[in-house]
């Protein structure tokens, strides 16, 4: 087998191991995961549930800053998913409006889903690299130390992530 068929094994791991830490949180503002694999061609998959509505990104381009009383319950939905991810030992580290989804609901405000918990890993695990989006990273974690809860909180709450571009 050569290089590729390493990498590919690398990328495989990496997609059950997203998997397995999403199906830790159980929480309903968490992307469920029903399962991951590989197809005959070598390329991977992840099966997630269907969510129906546009990013927290893509809405913000659209209508700009949102009014209080439509953002406070998305950030409110935000944290307490944040907070289900804290209490099982994970963290995010690559919170930003593109990972935050809002699902469209008929009867109420939007449902609220956290998604890509690719980068996602146990509370201050070592940290081999330094990945994720540069301006969302917390300070820590730039320096590639271990990012606990604090890291999804200074991206939750930096001026230019979700709080910041939500509310300016």
């Amino acid at each position: 087998a050569g290089p590729s068929s390493s990498a590919d094994k690398r990328d495989m791991e990496r997609l059950l191991d997203e998997a397995r830490v999403v199906n830790a949180i159980k929480h309903r503002g968490i992307i469920n995961i029903f399962g991951a694999g590989e197809l005959s061609d070598g390329r991977q998959y992840l099966v997630m549930e269907y969510l129906d509505g546009e990013t927290l990104e893509k809405r913000l381009e659209r209508d700009g800053q949102l009014s209080t009383p439509v953002a406070l319950p998305i950030l409110d939905e935000v944290l307490a998913a944040l907070s289900a991810a804290h209490a099982t030992g994970i963290v995010h580290r690559d919170l930003k409006p593109a990972n935050i989804f809002l699902v469209k609901q008929s009867d109420g405000p939007d449902l609220v889903k956290l998604l890509d918990f690719g980068l996602a890993r146990r509370q201050m695990q070592e940290v081999s690299r330094i990945a994720g989006t540069p301006d969302y990273i917390s300070p820590e974690h730039a320096r590639g130390r271990p990012a606990g809860p604090p890291a999804d909180l200074y991206g939750f709450g930096h001026s230019e992530t979700i709080v910041g571009r939500a509310l300016r």
